[in-house]
């Protein structure tokens, strides 16, 4: 990866004296403006730089004539586009709505605007699932058959999207501790082992599923670097999340001073030294405490800026649930009796089989035997309590 121009930092000077390849690193870092174009620490940038060797061919002076076109291909048709799917689809996957503003004072004071930015991002089957070609050998024939199995590619969730709950935290006042804190992360694992008297249990970590996700966020910086991942699929953002751990890794390093050998550990073949700070970490500790009096300038102690904006803290990404069945059908199924029985009625009456029942009935109610069953039904209640005996009315009473 090319390295930026080398430039001194000084909080003194006001001008920005523009360098060829844009603004000067100066105003860049003291402003901790992390993602221009050109920054090495933009994923565009990344990528660029993969496809940079490759010889580009300039612009040709000749001129191609078109062919003539067929004498069919002039007649009016009807053209069906089917469009692609997969890989391929045109359709949109992510949309993004960004609000932010600014006070007039805010504006004098040079304070960050208030910025809220809220997406939503739909994953399909092929970005999380790859297909695998597997040979599987018959016992009985001894023939290799082929067949296709597709495995999760695990690609893990951004910081917002593994630890959730720290942003409804700061939603009831609670202030989430810096994602980028090395400190503070020790400091917790020494608490939670003095309580309990072992190590802090790991927390499981997330992967991309398919589904929708939504990504809110109150950083602008968050917002400038999620309009630059929208140019890249699920690994290419993980790669980037990577180097961005790796670049913060070492930036607590060289900020904690560990000492190996008597000076302090050194970064100069990381992303510090070769991504354009033109800063010299390797300082030897007389050096270091020499410079105790001017520790508020980064070019006197070495100490370069924090190389990305803690954005994760402020920014939260939920999978949302998979949507709910039609409530219509829960209704039908729970009223699904009282159709049938509707459904029947209609076609009985609309057949005339209750016509013909309902003269059944009346025919059958002008015979005796309606009456003869009434009277047979008299005597045997009549019989049941004149011939009970006393014995039976007693063990009735009680």
């Amino acid at each position: 990866m090319p390295t930026l121009p080398r430039v001194r930092m000084s909080q003194q000077s006001t001008a920005c004296a523009d360098t060829e390849n844009g603004p000067c690193i100066t105003c860049i870092l003291d402003h901790h403006h992390p993602f221009p174009s050109y920054y090495p620490y933009n994923p565009s940038f990344m990528s660029q730089q993969s496809g940079s060797s490759q010889p580009q061919a300039g612009p040709s002076n000749t001129h191609h004539q078109e062919p003539t076109p067929l004498v069919w291909n002039r007649l009016p048709s009807i053209k069906i586009l089917r469009p692609p799917q997969g890989r391929y689809s045109t359709n949109a996957d992510e949309r993004c709505f960004t609000y932010c503003s600014q006070t007039v004072h805010g504006r004098l004071s040079q304070a960050e605007p208030w910025c809220r930015t809220v997406c939503i991002r739909k994953v399909f089957n092929h970005e999380v699932k790859r297909a695998l070609a597997v040979y599987e050998q018959d016992p009985d024939t001894h023939s290799r058959n082929l067949n296709t199995v597709q495995v999760d590619t695990k690609f893990p969730l951004p910081p917002e999207g593994q630890e959730a709950a720290r942003y409804f935290s700061s939603l009831f006042g609670l202030r989430p501790p810096s994602s980028t804190s090395a400190q503070s992360s020790r400091d917790s694992d020494a608490e939670w082992h003095s309580i309990s008297g072992t190590s802090k249990p790991v927390d499981e970590q997330k992967y991309w599923k398919e589904g929708w996700y939504l990504w809110m966020s109150q950083s602008r910086w968050a917002a400038q670097e999620k309009m630059d991942l929208m140019m890249c699929d699920l690994e290419k953002q993980a790669e980037w999340q990577r180097y961005k751990d790796r670049v913060l890794e070492d930036w607590n390093a060289f900020e904690q001073g560990q000492l190996q050998g008597g000076r302090p550990i050194s970064i100069g073949d990381s992303a510090m030294e070769d991504h354009g700070h033109g800063l010299n970490p390797a300082l030897t500790v007389q050096e270091k405490s020499a410079g105790q009096d001017h520790a508020h300038d980064p070019s006197a102690t070495g100490v370069p800026p924090q190389p990305f904006p803690d954005s994760a803290s402020q920014s939260l990404l939920v999978e949302l649930p998979p949507p709910l069945p039609p409530l219509d059908k829960s209704v039908r199924a729970f009223l699904a009796p009282s159709f049938r029985l509707l459904e029947t009625t209609r076609r009985t009456i609309h057949s005339g089989e209750q016509a013909r029942f309902a003269r059944q009935v009346w025919d059958k109610a002008l015979t005796p035997e309606p009456y003869m069953l009434v009277q047979k039904l008299l005597r045997h209640t009549w019989k049941f309590w004149t011939e009970q005996t006393p014995e039976d009315k007693d063990k009735k009473g009680s």
